[in-house]
């Protein structure tokens, strides 16, 4: 989605020839966010299958100890959940909002409409990965197991059900935490500003008009 920052359109700004009522400008936007948003589903799922790479990246970085002795089947699996968890948190706390800030009507059937794209701002939010001692010491209560034993068990073959109680535990940790700290925040950012968009009213209805055209180079 960075890429997208580099894209930002110029206003043309049209003559404003009507004024168009309150149900009409409501009917413009709806009929704009339906369209946005069928635009932007295949766009925002790359964003998020690229995101998921950088986090199993991340999370076999740092979740586990080079003298832990842990099997890559058991690996994966907790990977592969924590990415799914993390993922499914972000897209749900960053869903794009398209913001109307002006609608100029060139006649009764066409109308110029001026917006931005919005999304609440995760980037200060940490990965969860590295936690502080009182965390782990948590999980370890939650486990029911004492740190000593924990690394015993860790540097050694077998043990596997203890070994995927303690990551289910830890990785549950993580996202819980991960959740929380998403969920307080209320920054937005500006993704594209001032875009443009042609609007027709075809047989009563409002529909975009080359949408595809005005965008052309966003998923690039």
């Amino acid at each position: 989605m960075k890429k997208l920052l580099f894209l930002i359109m110029m206003i043309i700004v049209g003559n404003t020839f009507t004024a168009g009522t309150q149900n009409e400008d409501m009917a413009i936007k709806r009929s704009l966010q339906s369209r946005l948003n069928s635009f932007f589903f295949t766009i925002v799922n790359e964003g998020i299958r690229d995101n998921e790479k950088n986090l199993e990246k991340e999370a076999y970085n740092k979740l586990f100890k080079k003298d832990y002795v842990i099997g890559n089947f058991l690996k994966r699996e907790i990977v592969e959940e924590y990415t799914r968890q993390i993922s499914r948190i972000i897209a749900d706390e960053t869903k794009l909002k398209f913001d109307v800030k002006q609608i100029d009507y060139l006649s009764e059937n066409e109308a110029e409409v001026i917006y931005d794209i919005k999304s609440k701002s995760l980037k200060n939010v940490p990965d969860m990965l590295d936690i502080d001692a009182e965390t782990e010491r948590r999980i370890l209560e939650k486990v029911k197991i004492s740190e000593d034993d924990f690394e015993e068990i860790m540097k050694k073959k077998g043990n596997e059900p203890i070994k995927r109680k303690y990551y289910n535990a830890a990785i549950q940790e993580r996202i819980n935490m991960f959740e929380k700290e998403a969920k307080k925040v209320t920054e937005e950012e500006v993704i594209l500003q001032n875009l443009q968009a042609l609007m027709v009213k075809v047989n009563g209805k409002w529909k975009s008009e080359n949408l595809e055209k005005a965008l052309k180079g966003i998923k690039d």
